[in-house]
Order: C-alpha cells, then sequence, then structure tokens
C-alpha cells in the first residue's frame, strides 16, 4: 500500500504539474504583455510607465489583479496572438493586427512629430522633400501610411533599428534623416542628451491625427470578450467620474520631463 501511495502522490503531482498555470493563465489575475517604448511602458519607470500605471488601475477598479510581463516587443505580439498572453498594450490599429486581434477602447493618445537634423527637414506640407531620405522606423513599429508609397516606390529607403534611441543615434551620425515619433517619447529619450548633440535635432508636427493607444487581445483567447468588456467598463467609469485625466496628470507631473 505504501508503495501505491506514493505512487499515487508522484502522479498527481505531475499531473499538477502538466495543469501550472501558463504565462498567461489568470492564476495569478491576467498577465499582459509590453515591451520598452518609455515612457509609456518601461521597466526603469515606477509602475512600469504612463500605459501599465493607467491599465493597471483600470482593471484595479474593476476588482482584477494584472501582472505585466516586459518582453521585446515582437515575442509580446506572437505570444499574444497565441493566447500565451492575456493582453498585450499600448498598441496603434493597423490593418494586419486587426485580422488577429481586437481592440479595447482608447485609452492613451500618441501626437507624433518628424524628427530630423537641423537645416537637412522633411515636411507633410512637400512630400518630395522624403525623396532621398532614410526613415528610421524600428522593428515592430507600424509605418506611417502616407510614407508607405514612397518606401514601395523605392524613392525613399527605411532603416531597422530595434528601437528608437537607436533611431535617434543614426540620426546624429547620419545614418538615417528622419524619424516620426510621440513628442512624450522623445522628450523622455533626449532627457540626459548633451545640449549640443540636442540642439542639432529639430522636429515638426507631423499633421497626422493624434494615435490612439489600446489594449489588444488574441482572437483565438477563450476569455477575449470578457477581458475588454471588464477593461472598457472600468475605463469608462473613470473616464466619466474625472478620475482617469487626473491620473494621467498627476502622473506625468511626478514622473516624466518637460515636453520638447
Amino acid at each position: 500500500m505504501a508503495v501505491m501511495s506514493k505512487f499515487l502522490v508522484v502522479t498527481l503531482l505531475v499531473l499538477l504539474g502538466l495543469c501550472a498555470a501558463p504565462i498567461g493563465s489568470a492564476a495569478d489575475g491576467l498577465v499582459i504583455g509590453t515591451g520598452e517604448y518609455p515612457p509609456y511602458t518601461t521597466e526603469a519607470m515606477r509602475d512600469g510607465g504612463v500605459s501599465t500605471h493607467i491599465a493597471r488601475r483600470v482593471f484595479e477598479v474593476a476588482g482584477h489583479k494584472v501582472r505585466f510581463v516586459f518582453l521585446p516587443w515582437a515575442r509580446v505580439e506572437a505570444l499574444t496572438e497565441r493566447a500565451g498572453l492575456d493582453a498585450a498594450l499600448p498598441y496603434v490599429y493597423t490593418p494586419e493586427r486587426d485580422r488577429v486581434f481586437l481592440y479595447s477602447d482608447a485609452f492613451v493618445t500618441f501626437t507624433s512629430h518628424f524628427f530630423f537634423r537641423n537645416g537637412e527637414g522633411v515636411t507633410q506640407s512637400d512630400w518630395t522633400s522624403f525623396h532621398g531620405k532614410g526613415y528610421c522606423l524600428p522593428v515592430g513599429h507600424a509605418p506611417d501610411p502616407r510614407l508607405v508609397p514612397l518606401m514601395q516606390d523605392g524613392v525613399m529607403r527605411r532603416e531597422k533599428p530595434g528601437n528608437t534611441a537607436d533611431c535617434i543615434r543614426m540620426l546624429l551620425i547620419g545614418r538615417a534623416d528622419f524619424l516620426l515619433e510621440d513628442v512624450m517619447v522623445m522628450a523622455w529619450l533626449l532627457r540626459d542628451a548633451d545640449p549640443v548633440q540636442r540642439a542639432r535635432i529639430d522636429h515638426e508636427y507631423a499633421g497626422t491625427p493624434v494615435e490612439d493607444g489600446y489594449l489588444i487581445v488574441s482572437r483565438k483567447h477563450p476569455r477575449a470578450d470578457e477581458i475588454l468588456s471588464i477593461f472598457n467598463d472600468s475605463l469608462e467609469r473613470l473616464r466619466d467620474s474625472g478620475k482617469l485625466p487626473r491620473l494621467v496628470r498627476e502622473y506625468r507631473a511626478r514622473n516624466l520631463p518637460v515636453i520638447v
């Protein structure tokens, strides 16, 4: 009987191990993937950045715990697509993503400018100013739809580094000619830059509508509708009560540099 009891215990432990919670299981609350995109998401900031701070509070108001995991962006999207993560943030809408993901209501906004070296600018009022230029767009970032035809026609090339900080370095050494980025992101990345180097970078409003950032959930996720309903309902309550704008203002005042 002792041998049989040990066998049953070992079998039970094996079964429990096989049923252990995967990375995206609700056993520890919802698991949300993100990457480095400071100050919206970054392990370098308190509470993981603006986006994670808001999302955490949204789920807390609804009575749900969340855990954020920081991974390379390509892995975040791949894991989320196959429901290995419950959700991911913050993502902008693209037709390609729409085929595999469901989107929450918008909860952050991005305001993009063109950044370039002084005297070598590009402008959305003259698209020929982009001809022969190098557009720095990190891997995993969605291109401005207005610039796609220029790349397809071969009149503008794309540089594909790993992140926006690399784009800034490439811009300064002449390997790229411009990038399109949110002003708050650039303010964060340039906060400790040498003043002489920073003065070499100019910028112009990109003329695009303000882009929204969303929580995304795989269409394959068995709880997709539930997760989005929880998030959207709680987000609406925070917004209607006036607490959401105050939450953002207070976080930015405590943690973010002056916008460029």
